[in-house]
């Protein structure tokens, strides 16, 4: 993966275009992009033999907070820390190890034949983010909370994750800008205007 500095100009460059181009919704598109889905956390299986702590991340987490998009696999996060202990944890209850990403991580393939990324995060913040979404659980599993996977997907910096954060942003209540605003400005201080750029070019697309 590139550097972080490649990875925010690439991110800038894509939120320049969009502001040039404001689109904003209309009739059944806005309704569309106002939903949220928890469809898929309901499917998640239980991972609590891994130990704490865990959380959902990706598609499937993000989700919560924006229209649905597909997610063809599940994402979680664990500490690096635990990752060898976690490794241990998958492979005695029948998982097998696929490959590793290219970042801190690797693919699993669960029991039943699906595969399952985990990803081993090691910023200062993760600890916190994780034992703040195991004490609020969806549908009984632990999800990032949106103002850390506006960190993440900052560091990430895809395209795929400038959309997801506008979507997200946008359909943002008060507490959790605020909650984003105050993580962003204490671990990713040079990326806050980026981030008012993305809630505005959400709440734009939300217009009808």
């Amino acid at each position: 993966m590139p550097g972080f500095e490649p990875r925010r100009q690439r991110r800038q460059a894509l939120i320049a275009m969009a502001t040039r181009r404001p689109r904003k919704g209309t009739g059944s598109k806005v309704a569309w992009l106002k939903e949220t889905g928890d469809d898929a956390v309901r499917t998640v299986p239980n991972l609590d033999f891994l130990g704490d702590p865990w959380c959902v991340v990706g598609a499937v987490a993000a989700n919560l907070y924006m229209s649905p998009r597909y997610a063809a696999d599940l994402d979680i996060a664990v500490l690096a820390s635990d990752r060898a202990r976690v490794h241990q944890a998958l492979a005695g209850h029948g998982y097998r190890h696929v490959r590793d990403l290219g970042i801190p991580g690797s693919t699993w393939a669960t029991p039943d034949g699906r595969t399952i990324d985990v990803l081993a995060l090691g910023q200062p913040w993760a600890a916190d983010a994780m034992r703040t979404a195991d004490g609020a659980r969806i549908a009984g599993i632990p999800v990032m909370p949106l103002a850390y996977l506006v960190l993440m997907k900052l560091e990430a910096s895809r395209s795929i994750d400038v959309g997801d954060h506008s979507r997200m942003l946008g359909l943002g209540s008060d507490p959790q800008l605020a909650d984003a605003r105050a993580l962003v400005k204490r671990w990713m201080p040079d990326d806050a205007e980026d981030v008012e750029r993305l809630i505005a070019l959400g709440r734009a697309e939300l217009e009808s």
